[in-house]
């Protein structure tokens, strides 16, 4: 038997061994070595504290805290591992201070004994260090959205409303300001919110949030939604103007605002009325229009629901008066409860009238459209007098009142005759310029 065993033991030493290597070789086709590609293992930064215990801060550049690297295993073992079976990390104790870098070190966290080789395309960490720079900035609102129909924002309560940044100083110098996002979209009613502030740079560019960070991650903030209601707005012009210029049409763009309340400011709130001496009339000889800010006159608790319409422009009309001016003959005025015992006497013959022409059409005024009197109920006793002339004209003409200068004297025959012959005179020259056909009218031009 042991003869049989050991006879062409060579022979069977190879058999055995052509058989290992053929199955070797079957295997290692069925499953090869090869090599993959992952990309993009985060890096993990250690040990942070070794810079910012010193006051400075870091950067890092080039996005290097992405490392890809290169596996070589069996097929079977590259097939079943991704991305995320590694682990990278870079130990800021390790940095290399004149070139500002830091080793990273990745490690399998499957298979590791079935890798038979890792090579990193990135090795080091790029790193650029700052002095810490830190700053306050008021937290400012961009409201997203329309409320519902009939409604609008109102009071925006924010806490914190400062925030503190920090970070490396060339990127903290770049903040132009710290927003919050507010979402009112469909809005009826107040909203309570945590909101993640960001910031922007003059431009308006968002400013990466890995480089700065904030002393607290949210701002609180309370939106008040209010009712809406559309309101009148009103002016009435001051008579403070230049003599021979007058106020016409007051024009108010636009002439209703949109407000926003609580119900009970809205019920009360009728219209908006800019006081007179919001504009300033008193040298105007041409139409003025004034822009103003009607915030300024909104009650306690209410506000405009669009802040881009907050501003009403305001024209005001000036117009030159037209005037004519007419010569009235003293005698012609009607004396008006005149004591019995009292003679009346006018200072001077002739009064100057300046009218007021406020149509157009009317080109000429005659004197006898003008009726004038006085009232010397209130005169007994002889002596001189000022006393005011009271005016009687037609609709398009207006004259203010003026004073003259009259002598109350006894009567007596002789001024009741002579004052006889005045009207009989009067009464003749009437007849004669009737029976003559002669206008006997005064006619002045306007001017």
């Amino acid at each position: 038997m042991l003869k049989k065993l050991t006879n062409n033991i060579g022979l069977k030493i190879l058999s055995v061994a052509s058989a290992i290597l053929l199955w070797l070789i079957v295997l290692n086709l069925n499953d090869p070595v090869s090599t993959r590609t992952f990309a993009n293992i985060p890096v993990e930064i250690l040990n942070s504290e070794t810079i910012t215990e010193n006051g400075e801060v870091y950067e890092v550049l080039d996005e290097s805290n992405y490392v890809t690297i290169v596996v070589k295993a069996k097929r079977s073992v590259l097939d079943s591992l991704s991305y995320s079976d590694f682990y990278a990390s870079a130990d800021m104790s390790e940095i290399n201070l004149s070139l500002n870098i830091v080793p990273i070190n990745v490690t399998a966290t499957r298979y590791a004994k079935q890798i038979s080789e890792i090579t990193q395309k990135t090795n080091n960490l790029k790193v650029n260090i700052e002095e810490l720079e830190k700053k306050q900035f008021p937290v400012n609102t961009n409201v997203v959205g329309t409320v519902e129909t009939g409604y609008g924002v109102g009071d925006i309560t924010l806490s914190p409303n400062t925030l503190t940044v920090s970070g490396a100083e060339s990127v903290v110098d770049t903040i132009s300001k710290v927003v919050i996002d507010i979402e009112v979209s469909g809005a009826s009613s107040s909203l309570d919110y945590q909101l993640t502030p960001y910031a922007l740079d003059a431009a308006g560019n968002q400013i990466n949030s890995e480089n700065i960070s904030f002393d607290v991650s949210t701002v609180h903030t309370l939106v008040e939604i209010l009712e809406n209601k559309k309101v009148k707005i009103s002016y009435t012009p001051s008579s403070n103007i230049l003599d021979g210029y007058e106020v016409g049409d007051v024009t108010l763009e636009p002439s209703m605002v949109e407000i926003s309340g609580t119900a009970d400011v809205m019920k009360e709130l009728k219209e908006i009325v800019i006081p007179s001496d919001a504009i300033d009339l008193s040298s105007a000889t041409d139409d003025v229009t004034t822009v103003i800010d009607l915030t300024q006159y909104l009650p306690a608790g209410a506000t405009i629901s669009d802040m881009e319409s907050s501003n009403v422009a305001v024209t005001v009309e000036i117009k030159s008066k037209r005037t004519a001016r007419v010569s009235l003959a003293t005698k012609d005025i009607q004396l008006k409860n005149l004591d019995s015992s009292l003679h009346a006497e006018f200072s001077s013959d002739n009064i100057n009238v300046v009218l007021q022409i406020n149509n157009d059409d009317v080109l000429v005024v005659n004197s006898d459209d003008i009726k004038a009197s006085v009232d010397l109920s209130e005169f007994k006793e002889e002596g001189t007098y000022e006393v005011e002339i009271n005016f009687e004209c037609p609709d398009d003409i207006k004259t203010s009142p003026i004073t003259t200068t009259i002598v109350l004297s006894k009567a007596t025959e002789n001024s009741d005759t002579e004052s006889d012959d005045k009207t009989s005179t009067e009464k003749k020259d009437t007849t004669q310029n009737s029976e003559n056909k002669t206008e006997s009218d005064s006619k002045t031009s306007t001017g």
